[in-house]
């Protein structure tokens, strides 16, 4: 008999809830895997995973979506965006698209994402030495000086990207992870990632931080990990400093993170590096800004449910970063700042984006691309009488 009524009771639901009207809203704000803008904050690019590219001319009041300028297949996930000038009209565009028609896409536009080109380094590329799927790609200042880093080797073009040149990193490196070009010094490229043994080394550790002063045409090996750890990781981000340090975080397994700091300072240009001793955040850094107009302030990404954390004396003490920001702590992955103006953005998971004209001792929301988290609603209220039947 029970069993019946609650076969009866669930029939009543189903009924109800078919012949309810439905809608769908948007209840969330989109969190860019990628931001970029000009130096006034007016011009706002982002990249959406699963909603390719946006763009923005009023700061956010309005977003146009930009992927079929960009390419003619379907772009699948926008990975990351990057500007490199003052007006954010030389822009590239990295993604995943289908049908694809290289392995990880990168496309540049020199006229404010109005109109895209892509380029392939594949042509370039060593048939002996298999083409990894990820890249850092930069471009320097001048316009025509283009780097693509690459686990197994680095390319340099000087021509926008027309003509490439590859030079083989595998004596000491073993995976790249990211690229820093110095701010007035454009012969100076860093290129970091993996370190730990390489077997095609004879076992001798490799990765690290390697350097170029020649404009990418050779590198060398700056970090010597093995005299640091004993454990494999890798390092994930670097800056130089106001002062003239060198900032470097790393990234282990979770056992090994319990056991390390997970900043490296070196004081004397790269020649020799130390731990930074910190009174660490709950969760494990992604990524990190140095702010110059700030000495001594820096500010991470962390995983979920951690947040955004600012240290104000070079990464020893850490406090949550809140001024403006919402309450509903979730993982950053994207933290930008604008090299001209000092502006700050931040995307926390599910919050939106924030900005900070004062370096960081405010923030304000920015509106976002009108895709957010969707969810089905009902009009109306279901109302349960005496007798347990829903109505």
């Amino acid at each position: 008999m029970r069993s019946s009524l609650l076969l009866i009771a669930l029939l009543l639901i189903i009924v109800s809830l078919a012949m309810a009207e439905w809608g769908v809203v948007n209840i969330g704000q989109a969190s860019p895997t990628g931001i970029a803008s000009d130096s006034s904050g007016n011009r706002i690019i982002v990249s959406l995973a699963n909603g390719g590219f946006w763009i923005t001319e009023n700061s956010g009041q309005t977003w146009e979506p930009i992927n079929d300028q960009i390419t003619d297949s379907y772009v699948l996930n926008g990975k990351s965006v990057d500007a490199m000038d003052p007006a954010a009209d030389t822009l590239i565009a990295y993604l995943d698209a289908h049908p694809p028609t290289s392995r990880m896409e990168a496309y540049l536009s020199v006229n404010g994402g109005s109109d895209w080109f892509q380029y392939d380094v594949g042509l370039f590329w060593p048939d002996e030495i298999p083409l990894p799927n990820q890249n850092h790609v930069q471009i320097l200042r001048d316009g025509y000086r283009m780097y693509d880093a690459r686990s197994n080797g680095f390319l340099y073009s000087t021509s926008s990207g027309g003509a490439w040149t590859f030079v083989d990193l595998r004596p000491i490196s073993s995976g790249t992870q990211g690229m820093y070009l110095e701010p007035g010094r454009p012969d100076t490229v860093y290129v970091y990632g993996y370190f730990g043994p390489d077997p095609d080394a004879g076992g001798a550790t490799t990765g690290g931080i390697l350097r170029s002063v020649d404009a990418g045409h050779s590198f060398q090996q700056l970090t010597f990990m093995d005299q640091l750890t004993d454990v494999d990781g890798f390092i994930i981000d670097m800056e130089r400093l106001e002062n003239g340090d060198l900032l470097a975080l790393t990234a282990w397994d979770r056992i090994a993170q319990q056991n390390h700091e997970p900043f490296l300072i070196s004081h004397d240009d790269g020649l020799s590096w130390q731990w930074i001793e910190t009174e660490w955040i709950p969760e494990i850094p992604l990524e990190f800004i140095a702010i110059p107009e700030r000495p001594g302030r820096v500010i991470t990404g962390t995983t979920s449910p951690s947040g955004i954390w600012i240290s104000e004396d070079y990464c020893q003490t850490w406090s949550r970063l809140e001024n403006g920001l919402s309450d509903y702590s979730q993982a950053c992955y994207e933290i930008y700042r604008n090299p001209y103006s000092g502006h700050l953005y931040v995307a926390p998971y599910g919050p939106g984006m924030y900005r900070s004209t004062d370096f960081g001792d405010s923030w304000q929301l920015v509106p976002g691309p009108p895709n957010g988290i969707n969810s089905c609603f009902r009009f109306g209220a279901w109302r349960i009488d005496e007798s347990g039947v829903m109505h």
